[in-house]
């Protein structure tokens, strides 16, 4: 099984990558999103499972001294219903400590090339989709329909796809254009920096959308970039 596990590991990745990007939509009342977390921590901890024991002191150390407070934060209540706000957040954490560990011992960016190429391609895709949603939502053409709870961003829990006094914002599949931008936004610049050639189109179409987004989020990814060209230049 590890072994099946080890040579698929790039589309697994780009699988839960997949679900984690249907945030607007639900399965039997439980977020798809919360699927793809799920496949992708049981992934990484399969995977980073023999190489914990080659770990220094200092990391086991710092993961028991974080880790143990969180722990004691899940809560089941009376129906025994885990997907409450609290857990998902722990939950979420812990996720990003085990993809953390993974990337640290597992991943090699040397010998991952096909996994950029997957990622390019995934994120083409995304963004393609995503362009059709705000067009969609423009001109009242057919998408899948939204049915995940909103962020309560104005106080009211359906999804807002239009919001007053301002232009019509890319969503794509997430609730809002923030949450878009930070999940397209890492990936798309780790494939500008580690995929050799990335083509013009998978480019020209990430960029605009997340132009079309219009989150101030892009901002802190991108003025950081032209800062540190600027510094280097000198």
């Amino acid at each position: 099984m590890l072994k099946n596990i080890n040579e698929h590991k790039n589309q697994i990745v780009i699988f839960t990558l997949f679900l984690i990007s249907l945030d607007a939509y639900n399965i039997m009342n439980i977020p798809i999103q919360y699927i793809g977390f799920v496949i992708l921590f049981f992934t990484a901890s399969i995977l980073i499972g023999k190489k914990l024991f080659f770990l220094s002191t200092i990391v086991y150390i710092f993961l028991l001294v974080f880790l143990s407070p969180i722990l004691f934060t899940f809560r089941i209540s009376n129906n025994f219903y885990w997907l409450n706000v609290n857990n998902i957040r722990m939950f979420n954490l812990i996720t990003f400590f085990v993809v953390f560990l993974f990337c640290f011992t597992v991943f090699n960016i040397d010998k991952s090339s096909n996994f950029f190429n997957y990622l390019e391609k995934f994120i083409l895709i995304i963004s393609l989709v995503s362009l059709y949603i705000y067009f969609a939502q423009i001109f009242d053409l057919p998408e899948f329909v939204r049915n995940r709870s909103g962020t309560n961003l104005i106080g009211n829990p359906v999804q807002t796809t239009f919001w007053p006094y301002q232009n019509h914002r890319l969503l794509g599949t997430f609730r809002e254009p923030l949450l878009f931008v930070s999940f397209i936004t890492p990936l798309y610049l780790l494939t500008l920096k580690f995929k050799k050639d990335p083509s013009h189109i998978f480019i020209i179409t990430c960029s605009l959308c997340i132009g079309l987004a219009g989150s101030d989020l892009f901002l802190f990814y991108f003025s950081d970039r032209k800062s540190t060209r600027l510094n280097s230049s000198h």
